[in-house]
């Protein structure tokens, strides 16, 4: 619940940017996740599914051991970062989308 101002955050900066929010959900009971984001507003696109933590197969595939996880993946379906939580989370989707030439993204760091 603490991510939900900082993924709003993102969401309104980067809006006109290449960037979306794909959670995963790994509630147990439906009815709750349903709640949350509408009653809390989380942005993105939210799925579930009934097997819940022990046997979801995108927490098996990516070894999700806690929540929240967040993945970076670019455009090419590279993930580019892990756990850009809290205020790391804009400067990092910045980043990725300069690397990759977006128009209007701060410049990529010269590695110097």
């Amino acid at each position: 619940m603490g991510e939900i101002p900082h993924l709003k955050a993102a969401v309104s900066r980067l809006k006109n940017k290449p960037f979306e929010i794909l959670a995963i959900s790994l509630d147990d009971d439906r009815h709750d996740l349903v709640r949350v984001v509408k009653d809390a507003k989380v942005p993105g696109l939210h799925t579930w599914e009934s097997t819940g933590w022990d046997e979801n197969p995108v927490r098996k595939l990516y070894n999700v051991q806690n929540m929240p996880t967040w993945y970076l993946i670019d455009t090419k379906g590279v993930i580019r970062a892990r756990d850009p939580l809290g205020s790391e989370l804009i400067p990092a989707v910045e980043a990725i989308l300069a690397k990759a030439g977006e128009p209007g993204a701060p410049a990529a760091p010269s590695g110097r």
